[in-house]
């Protein structure tokens, strides 16, 4: 996304966070494990995907609130 944007400081939107984890419970969760058996389908999966997308996106907006990057930070380490 950042090679397509062209903003300093690129912020993720709740429906994309929530769009995405949407997509990976439909893949992982319903498709996969009837598509094949290596496969199994999980409601506590769906539920701690959608976890992380909120985690993901709290956490982006305390960094852009505060006016730090978390990865910056890492990355200095």
């Amino acid at each position: 996304i950042s090679k397509f944007s062209r903003k300093e400081q690129l912020q993720i939107s709740i429906f994309s966070a929530f769009s995405l984890a949407a997509f990976y419970s439909l893949s992982f969760e319903l498709y996969l494990p009837e598509a094949t058996d290596r496969y199994t389908a999980d409601v506590l999966d769906v539920l701690l995907y959608f976890t992380g997308a909120f985690a993901f996106w709290l956490v982006q907006k305390l960094d852009i609130a505060t006016g730090t990057s978390a990865i910056k930070k890492a990355a200095q380490y």
